[in-house]
C-alpha cells in the first residue's frame, strides 16, 4: 500500500536513459545477433537442400521454423542476462519487472533491445 500511496503522489516515469542500451550491451548484442543471423541462414540454406532432419511430428517447414525459433529464443536470453548485469538498480523497468507489475524480467528487458535489432533480407 506505502508503494502504491507513493507512486500515487509522485508518479513513476520512464526515461530516455531507461531504455537505451549501453555500450557494452550494444556490442554484445550485435555479436549475438549477427552469430545468430548467419545460424538461420545456414538452417534455411539446410532446408532448401532438403538435409534438414525433421523434428518428430512435423515437416521441413515445421522443422525450420521450431529451430529458427530456438536461435532467436537463445539470443533474447542471453541479451536479457546481460542487460541484467548492466542495468541499474533504479531503471525503471527492472523495477515494475522485478516487482511483477510487467510480466518476466527477462524478457520485458530483452524486447525493448532486439526491437532496435534490423535483419537484412
Amino acid at each position: 500500500m506505502l508503494a502504491y500511496t507513493r507512486e500515487a503522489n509522485y508518479g513513476f516515469s520512464l526515461g530516455i536513459n531507461d531504455v537505451i542500451p549501453g555500450p557494452e550491451l550494444r556490442s554484445k548484442k550485435e555479436n549475438l545477433v549477427e552469430k545468430a543471423y548467419a545460424d538461420c541462414q545456414d538452417l534455411i540454406g539446410l532446408a532448401r537442400k532438403g538435409k534438414l532432419e525433421n523434428k518428430p511430428g512435423c515437416d521441413q517447414e515445421q522443422t525450420l521454423e521450431a529451430m529458427i525459433s530456438s536461435v532467436l529464443s537463445k539470443v533474447r536470453e542471453s541479451v536479457g542476462q546481460i542487460c541484467m548485469k548492466e542495468l541499474s538498480r533504479q531503471n525503471a523497468p527492472l523495477i515494475m519487472a522485478t516487482c511483477g507489475s510487467k510480466g518476466v524480467v527477462h524478457l520485458d528487458l530483452s524486447i525493448p533491445i532486439l526491437t532496435n535489432v534490423r535483419f537484412r533480407n
